[in-house]
């Protein structure tokens, strides 16, 4: 397909990602390999949208929303500025070294490290960092080769047998669920 060919992506739609997300996640439970079917660019285009919705909403946040607040169970609620390691620590020592080893043929996966506690990062690190995220997110993402995917594979030792469908999918539903965790925060500082 030329360029001047080529269709342009569709974003997915979170109703949709999320319906996969079960299918993928009852595929865990009876050892199937997953094969949603959403085309790769439409699922890449749907991460990259979330990833600006989410940084959109980080820099209509409050002050209030980078402070430790306790919840009503006396459990400490993430602040805005933890979500965002999380999700920047998820994409780099997660999300992109599975990608790029999906999008080359021959390209190692190394298991990640176990997670570790976010740091609470103060409003203006916060966006600074998940602008820069961005960059590397979007930079990634141009370098897969969309209309011929290698078919290789990742065994992730926490989500199984992974394709490059499978693993922006997981992508783009962490982006999704972290983005309604911002924006309850909105919504905790709108009703305050």
């Amino acid at each position: 397909m030329t360029a001047s060919t080529r269709r342009l992506p569709t974003l997915v739609s979170p109703t949709l990602l999320r319906e996969l997300g079960s299918t993928f996640f009852a595929s865990r439970v009876t050892g199937e390999r997953w094969r949603g079917y959403i085309p790769l660019e439409d699922l890449g285009a749907s991460v990259l949208h979330q990833r600006r919705l989410n940084l959109s909403t980080l820099s209509a946040l409050p002050g209030s929303a980078f402070r430790v607040t306790t919840s009503v169970e006396g459990v400490d609620r993430w602040t805005a500025g933890q979500v965002v390691d999380h999700i920047v620590t998820v994409q780099r020592q997660v999300s992109l070294p599975v990608i790029r080893a999906l999008s080359v043929t021959g390209c190692d996966f190394i298991q990640p490290v176990d997670p570790i506690a976010p740091m609470s990062l103060c409003r203006d690190d916060a966006i600074d960092v998940l602008v820069l995220a961005t960059e590397e997110l979007d930079l990634s993402l141009a370098d897969v080769p969309w209309d011929d995917p290698c078919d290789c594979i990742v065994e992730h030792r926490f989500f199984g047998t992974l394709d490059l469908r499978a693993a922006l999918l997981l992508l783009a539903l962490h982006e999704l669920d972290h983005g309604d965790q911002l924006q309850a925060m909105t919504n905790r500082a709108i009703a305050n």
